[in-house]
């Protein structure tokens, strides 16, 4: 019965991440950003009864929910949540091939957390209320270091094998 059982562990990490964002995010914020991340509709009242356990959690549900609060599907998979795990798996994917700021990114070479949380930070800065350039000028900025990083790192490791080849041949 709705609302008579304890709350899912991956309801608990999910209410937790909300209440860990900084600056903290209200169940309105978070059904607002769940709708418009998904076009599905989400009330304030829902996200409230699913997070409290009053309410059935669908794994689609759970799955939005997650990646509004950067729950991983990793997270959910070891929360006993695998349906919702491969469902926000799906949704990272989903968003990813229609991210045009992430057109640079070999996505097949970058984990999955990491194209998440690039995601979370493009919809962070969009959804900010500061004016246009300042938000271009945010993209491109996390996007130029996060590629000079792998980029560095890239090389680091390339030149880490070569040597070893070196030492070895």
């Amino acid at each position: 019965m709705p609302g008579s059982r304890d709350l899912s562990a991956a309801l608990e990490l999910i209410r937790q991440r909300r209440l860990q964002l900084i600056p903290r995010m209200s169940f309105r914020k978070a059904a607002a950003t769940a709708a418009r991340l998904t076009d599905m509709p989400w009330a304030e009242s829902t996200w409230r009864g699913i997070e409290s356990g009053k309410d059935t959690a669908l794994p689609e549900r759970v799955a939005v929910m997650a990646f509004t609060v950067g729950a991983t599907p990793d997270e959910l998979a070891d929360r006993d949540e695998p349906e919702a795990a491969e469902l926000l798996r799906l949704l990272i994917q989903q968003r990813a091939e229609r991210e045009p700021a992430l057109a640079e990114i070999d996505r097949s070479a970058t984990s999955e957390s990491v194209i998440q949380a690039l995601l979370q930070s493009l919809d962070e800065i969009r959804a900010s209320e500061v004016p246009s350039e300042a938000r271009s000028e945010m993209e491109r900025l996390l996007l130029g270091r996060v590629m000079a990083e792998i980029r560095g790192q890239t090389d680091r490791f390339r030149s880490q094998l070569a040597s070893d080849d070196n030492g070895t041949t």
